[in-house]
Protein backbone atom coordinates (compact mmCIF):
# COMPACT_ATOMS: atom_id res chain seq x y z
CA UNK A 1 0.00 0.00 0.00
CA UNK A 2 1.31 3.62 -1.28
CA UNK A 3 -0.14 6.05 1.61
CA UNK A 4 0.95 8.89 -1.45
CA UNK A 5 1.51 9.30 -4.77
CA UNK A 6 5.06 10.31 -3.65
CA UNK A 7 5.91 6.87 -1.70
CA UNK A 8 3.94 5.48 -5.47
CA UNK A 9 6.18 7.38 -7.65
CA UNK A 10 9.05 6.16 -5.80
CA UNK A 11 7.98 2.41 -6.23
CA UNK A 12 7.29 3.12 -9.89
CA UNK A 13 10.51 4.82 -10.46
CA UNK A 14 12.48 1.98 -9.12
CA UNK A 15 10.27 -1.01 -10.74
CA UNK A 16 9.93 0.87 -14.26
CA UNK A 17 12.44 3.90 -14.78
CA UNK A 18 14.85 1.72 -13.98
CA UNK A 19 14.38 -0.36 -16.41
CA UNK A 20 14.26 2.41 -19.06
CA UNK A 21 17.65 3.72 -17.91
CA UNK A 22 18.95 0.10 -18.78
CA UNK A 23 17.36 0.15 -22.15
CA UNK A 24 19.04 3.85 -23.18
CA UNK A 25 22.09 2.75 -22.44
CA UNK A 26 21.78 -0.35 -24.40
CA UNK A 27 20.47 1.42 -27.22
CA UNK A 28 22.49 4.32 -26.89
CA UNK A 29 21.82 8.10 -26.76
CA UNK A 30 23.79 11.49 -27.40
CA UNK A 31 21.88 14.06 -25.44
CA UNK A 32 21.80 13.41 -21.49
CA UNK A 33 18.18 14.78 -21.30
CA UNK A 34 17.29 11.48 -22.81
CA UNK A 35 18.13 10.22 -18.99
CA UNK A 36 15.33 12.23 -17.80
CA UNK A 37 12.62 10.68 -21.12
CA UNK A 38 13.79 7.26 -19.86
CA UNK A 39 12.20 7.73 -16.50
CA UNK A 40 9.15 9.89 -17.51
CA UNK A 41 8.45 7.28 -19.59
CA UNK A 42 9.06 4.55 -17.33
CA UNK A 43 6.67 6.44 -14.98
CA UNK A 44 3.96 6.49 -17.56
CA UNK A 45 3.96 2.91 -18.65
CA UNK A 46 4.09 1.74 -15.09
CA UNK A 47 0.97 4.38 -14.13
CA UNK A 48 -0.71 2.77 -16.68
CA UNK A 49 -0.26 -0.71 -15.68
CA UNK A 50 -1.94 0.16 -12.43
CA UNK A 51 -4.40 1.52 -13.44
CA UNK A 52 -5.41 -1.52 -15.72
CA UNK A 53 -4.26 -4.04 -13.46
CA UNK A 54 -6.69 -3.01 -10.04
CA UNK A 55 -9.02 -5.66 -10.68
CA UNK A 56 -6.20 -7.87 -10.73
CA UNK A 57 -3.81 -6.46 -8.54
CA UNK A 58 -6.88 -6.72 -5.80
CA UNK A 59 -6.94 -10.36 -6.19
CA UNK A 60 -3.31 -10.83 -5.27
CA UNK A 61 -3.81 -8.22 -2.24
CA UNK A 62 -2.11 -5.31 -3.96
CA UNK A 63 -3.14 -2.28 -4.16
CA UNK A 64 -1.08 0.65 -6.04
CA UNK A 65 -3.78 3.67 -6.07
CA UNK A 66 -2.21 5.83 -2.66
CA UNK A 67 -4.47 5.76 0.17
CA UNK A 68 -4.72 9.64 0.39
CA UNK A 69 -6.61 10.63 -3.11
CA UNK A 70 -9.04 7.40 -2.39
CA UNK A 71 -9.69 8.70 0.72
CA UNK A 72 -10.04 12.11 -0.80
CA UNK A 73 -12.39 10.49 -3.22
CA UNK A 74 -14.12 8.56 -0.70
CA UNK A 75 -13.25 5.70 -1.86
CA UNK A 76 -12.11 2.62 0.64
CA UNK A 77 -10.28 -1.08 -0.57
CA UNK A 78 -13.77 -2.54 0.02
CA UNK A 79 -15.45 -0.17 -2.70
CA UNK A 80 -12.40 -1.49 -4.79
CA UNK A 81 -13.22 -5.23 -3.91
CA UNK A 82 -16.82 -4.76 -4.60
CA UNK A 83 -15.76 -4.67 -8.26
CA UNK A 84 -18.26 -2.20 -9.46
CA UNK A 85 -17.75 0.89 -11.23
CA UNK A 86 -19.57 3.69 -8.83
CA UNK A 87 -19.01 7.87 -9.20
CA UNK A 88 -16.38 7.95 -6.69
CA UNK A 89 -14.45 4.83 -8.19
CA UNK A 90 -14.22 6.35 -11.51
CA UNK A 91 -13.40 9.80 -10.71
CA UNK A 92 -10.41 8.37 -8.59
CA UNK A 93 -9.38 6.43 -11.81
CA UNK A 94 -9.96 8.97 -13.93
CA UNK A 95 -7.46 11.20 -11.83
CA UNK A 96 -5.49 8.44 -12.15
CA UNK A 97 -5.13 7.72 -15.69
CA UNK A 98 -4.70 12.09 -15.80
CA UNK A 99 -1.53 11.64 -14.27
CA UNK A 100 -0.35 8.98 -16.61
CA UNK A 101 -1.14 10.98 -19.40
CA UNK A 102 0.42 14.07 -18.02
CA UNK A 103 3.47 11.55 -17.80
CA UNK A 104 3.29 10.25 -21.12
CA UNK A 105 3.34 14.04 -22.06
CA UNK A 106 6.53 14.81 -19.91
CA UNK A 107 8.62 11.98 -21.52
CA UNK A 108 7.84 13.20 -24.81
CA UNK A 109 8.79 16.64 -24.29
CA UNK A 110 12.05 15.57 -22.43
CA UNK A 111 13.00 12.90 -25.59
CA UNK A 112 16.10 15.12 -27.60
CA UNK A 113 14.71 14.64 -31.64
CA UNK A 114 18.62 13.55 -31.92
CA UNK A 115 18.13 10.37 -29.96
CA UNK A 116 14.24 9.74 -31.35
CA UNK A 117 15.84 6.87 -33.66
CA UNK A 118 17.25 4.81 -31.78
CA UNK A 119 14.58 4.79 -29.54
CA UNK A 120 12.02 3.87 -31.37
CA UNK A 121 10.96 0.75 -29.40
CA UNK A 122 10.35 2.87 -26.43
CA UNK A 123 8.35 5.65 -28.57
CA UNK A 124 6.43 2.86 -29.87
CA UNK A 125 5.82 0.98 -26.21
CA UNK A 126 4.71 4.69 -25.33
CA UNK A 127 2.23 4.93 -27.97
CA UNK A 128 0.12 1.44 -27.67
CA UNK A 129 0.20 2.09 -23.37
CA UNK A 130 -1.05 5.95 -24.48
CA UNK A 131 -3.76 3.55 -26.43
CA UNK A 132 -4.69 1.75 -23.77
CA UNK A 133 -5.32 4.66 -21.78
CA UNK A 134 -7.67 5.80 -24.79
CA UNK A 135 -9.69 2.22 -24.26
CA UNK A 136 -9.85 2.89 -20.32
CA UNK A 137 -11.36 6.27 -20.71
CA UNK A 138 -13.54 5.03 -23.18
CA UNK A 139 -14.82 2.24 -21.06
CA UNK A 140 -15.56 5.42 -18.50
CA UNK A 141 -12.69 4.26 -16.81
CA UNK A 142 -14.81 0.98 -15.86
CA UNK A 143 -11.67 -1.61 -15.35
CA UNK A 144 -13.95 -4.38 -13.86
CA UNK A 145 -15.45 -5.42 -16.64
CA UNK A 146 -12.96 -6.93 -18.24
CA UNK A 147 -9.30 -6.64 -19.07
CA UNK A 148 -8.62 -3.70 -21.39
CA UNK A 149 -5.93 -4.39 -24.33
CA UNK A 150 -5.27 -3.07 -27.62
CA UNK A 151 -5.75 -5.47 -30.22
CA UNK A 152 -2.68 -6.89 -32.21
CA UNK A 153 -3.80 -5.22 -35.30
CA UNK A 154 -4.21 -1.83 -33.43
CA UNK A 155 -0.44 -2.48 -32.24
CA UNK A 156 0.64 -3.40 -35.05
CA UNK A 157 -0.61 0.18 -36.99
CA UNK A 158 0.77 2.02 -33.64
CA UNK A 159 4.08 0.97 -34.55
CA UNK A 160 3.90 1.05 -38.22
CA UNK A 161 2.37 5.19 -37.64
CA UNK A 162 4.89 6.12 -34.82
CA UNK A 163 8.22 4.57 -36.26
CA UNK A 164 7.23 6.22 -39.52
CA UNK A 165 6.80 9.39 -37.76
CA UNK A 166 10.01 8.98 -35.59
CA UNK A 167 12.22 8.12 -38.74
CA UNK A 168 11.14 11.32 -40.03
CA UNK A 169 12.81 12.98 -37.38
CA UNK A 170 16.42 14.44 -38.02
CA UNK A 171 19.27 11.81 -37.64
CA UNK A 172 21.64 11.61 -34.22
CA UNK A 173 24.53 13.69 -35.57
CA UNK A 174 27.72 10.71 -36.10
CA UNK A 175 30.88 12.30 -34.07
CA UNK A 176 34.21 11.29 -35.12
CA UNK A 177 36.49 11.13 -32.40
CA UNK A 178 40.09 11.11 -33.56
CA UNK A 179 42.58 9.88 -30.80
CA UNK A 180 46.77 9.86 -30.93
Amino acid sequence: RFATFADLRDYCYKVASTVGLVCIEVFGYENPSTRRYAVELGLALQLTNILRDVPSDLVRDRLYIPLDEMAAHGVGQADLRAGRLTRPIATLLEQQAQRARDQFARAEAALPPEDARRLVAARIMGAIYGDLLVRIAARRYDVFAGRVRVPRARKACLAAVTWMRTMALPQASRVVRITK
